[in-house]
């Protein structure tokens, strides 16, 4: 995870816009009982446009500060959706390997 400026990388990373792929592992399924809102940017205040659970494969691609910490965009593979993720929620913290969004 990444510890860039929140403020200049939240600028950069607003809702919406899909980053590139800059991880091309996949990574476990979420954990039991847990699922988690995929949105339109690294913020609570960006739409959701998706959502994961513990059924779902997840392919990290990159990481970016947002609010309250960091998150990860990611594709869902199981149903092709994309969006942020709180790194908080995810299994292995985020995209703690894959490179910063926009870096």
């Amino acid at each position: 995870m990444g510890t860039a400026s929140a403020s200049a990388e939240s600028a950069r990373v607003a809702c919406g816009g899909a980053p590139p792929d800059e991880d091309s592992s996949s990574w476990p399924r979420m954990p039991a009982g847990t699922s988690a809102n995929e949105r339109h940017g690294p913020s609570t205040q960006c739409g959701i446009k998706g959502w994961a659970d513990n059924r779902d494969q997840l392919d990290y691609h990159c990481w970016a500060s947002g609010e309250n910490g960091s998150w990860t965009y990611l594709r869902n593979n199981s149903d092709g959706s994309t969006g942020w993720v709180k790194d908080t929620l995810l299994p292995g913290g985020g995209a703690v390997f894959a490179a910063q969004c926009w870096a």
